[in-house]
């Protein structure tokens, strides 16, 4: 087997867990990783790598990997320290960091929202998609000229289960219907930064999803529909809004079930303007999820794991790269001509 020309072998970074603060506003996981026992050992990133201040250095190590492309998120809240106005000599930062990844003949891949935002925002508020849409408006102003793929959102899957649902992560809400509402705000604002990126010529723009293929734990129809029901939680609310026709009727069903009410903050339009602007559709894939029937409330399936000894990673996920070999050949057969990324 070979990897087609133009395949990029890159590494990935996020502006929070490696800059440190140096000179950027504050942001929700700074206020987050201040709450006593939010974060084992009360670590944060206020100084992290100290990327900011040797990125450099780190473009060395990227070219000393032999790499072709990287992937780097730029700090929302250093952007946009206030969540309202850009700061030049942040972007001026930024600038000089993609040029100097491009003079190293080294592919610059921006995600704009990974995981961090202004303190006093919050994905649970509508009024977010537009603090999100003015910050891509600042970013790609500057840098859509020489960058060509872009990520809007990482993983809005994990930003609503342990942002807002389960209050892992910031800004460490534990609530189900504001993490239903939160994920779709995100949604939301991938649409509004793809409609910005767009502008620009040449730009490809994209969310990058944390799939998990959802494998039924037995033979038995309530497992299987345990299997079908988890696919829909963590795949397909995002997958089919962003790539295909909507919200999924099945897991609307469920989630006016599990909240006792409609969908309200669903708005006319708005499932148009999250769909049909994916030039891409970028992939994280860690695991399998297998699934067994549960009691209905508020899920019901359970995630059981693998049975028998199965090799698997420090953190006890199971290691099955055959499971994404099915998951990419199911992709591409669901939504031809969505190259993944």
């Amino acid at each position: 087997m070979s990897f087609p020309d133009g395949f990029l072998w890159g590494a990935g970074t996020s502006a929070y867990q490696i800059e440190g603060h140096h000179g950027r506003g504050e942001s929700v996981w700074d206020a987050f990783c201040r709450r006593p026992g939010a974060v084992e050992g009360g670590g944060d990133g206020s100084r992290a790598c100290d990327s900011y201040v040797r990125w450099r250095e780190d473009i060395e190590l990227v070219k000393e990997l032999g790499l072709t492309a990287y992937r780097f998120s730029t700090g929302w809240s250093r952007v946009m320290p206030g969540g309202a106005h850009p700061d030049p000599k942040a972007l001026d930062h930024y600038e000089r960091f993609t040029d100097a990844l491009l003079e190293a003949g080294v592919e610059p891949v921006l995600t704009l929202n990974h995981w961090d935002m202004p303190a006093g925002l919050s994905w649970a508020d509508r009024s977010s998609v537009n603090a999100f849409t003015a910050y891509a408006q600042a970013v790609a102003d500057r840098l859509a000229d020489r960058v060509t793929w872009w990520i809007t959102q990482n993983e809005p899957w994990i930003i609503a289960l342990l942002g807002y649902q389960l209050g892992l992560h910031a800004p460490g809400v534990a609530d189900l219907g504001t993490a239903v509402k939160a994920g779709h705000h995100v949604l939301l604002g991938h649409g509004a930064a793809a409609d910005v990126l767009h502008a620009h010529q040449g730009v490809k723009a994209g969310c990058a999803l944390s799939l998990f293929p959802c494998d039924p734990a037995g033979d038995s129809d309530e497992d299987r529909a345990a299997a079908a029901g988890s696919d829909g939680y963590v795949n397909r609310w995002y997958l089919d809004p962003l790539l295909g026709d909507g919200y999924p009727a099945d897991m609307r069903e469920h989630w006016e079930r599990a909240l006792g009410h409609g969908l309200d903050f669903i708005a006319d339009g708005d499932e148009a303007a999250i769909g049909g602007r994916s030039d891409y559709l970028g992939i994280n894939y860690y695991t399998r999820r297998v699934m067994a029937a549960a009691p209905p409330a508020p899920f019901p399936w359970k995630v059981v794991g693998p049975s028998g000894d199965v090799a698997r990673t420090d953190e006890g996920w199971e290691i099955n790269p055959g499971a994404l070999r099915d998951l990419l050949i199911g992709l591409s057969r669901r939504f031809p001509g969505v190259p993944p990324s």
